[in-house]
Order: structure tokens, then sequence, then C-alpha cells
């Protein structure tokens, strides 16, 4: 959501990724409690784009990611300490 990379989120920044989802005023009544707090866990991995899909690995505790238009699958640990890169990963 951090578009400008300055380590905040602007309402602007907000409310435009909310739009991008597709959420609208309905949002609030579909969940009771949303909070949102400082992580000290900072992604140093240079991406040659964004990142098009993440999912969690619960079983192996692991991030897997794939950048927009690239053919490599990209796994790293929860803290984002890089582990592996499948090469022409086809999704």
């Amino acid at each position: 959501i951090d578009v400008s990379g300055s380590n905040s989120v602007s309402w602007a920044e907000f409310t435009t990724f909310l739009m991008d989802q597709g959420m609208t005023d309905d949002v609030p009544r579909e969940f009771n409690v949303i909070s949102f707090c400082d992580s000290p866990v900072r992604d140093a991995m240079g991406h040659q784009s964004h990142c098009e899909k993440a999912c969690y690995l619960r079983h192996y505790d692991k991030i897997a990611f794939i950048e927009n238009d690239s053919k490599c699958l990209r796994i790293c640990s929860p803290d984002l300490v890089p582990q592996e890169e499948l090469l022409e990963f086809a999704q």
C-alpha cells in the first residue's frame, strides 16, 4: 500500500488501495475490528517490479511470491530472508 516508500501510508494511498481492491462502503460491516500496527519487518530484497501474487505456506513457514511479468517463484522466510528462487516457473 505504501506507494511512496515513506514507511507510512497516507489516507489517499489507503483509500486508493481499497478502491483498487473493489472494496466499498459495505466492507466495515463484514469485519468487526480491523487493527493495523507498525511491523519491525522490512523488505530489503530487490524487486524487478511489484509482487503480483504472494501466499504464506503454513506447513513450511515460508512465503512464496511472484513478481509482475516474472517467471521466477521466490521463497523467503516470514521475516523476509530470501530462501530459494525457482527459475522459469510457469504459473
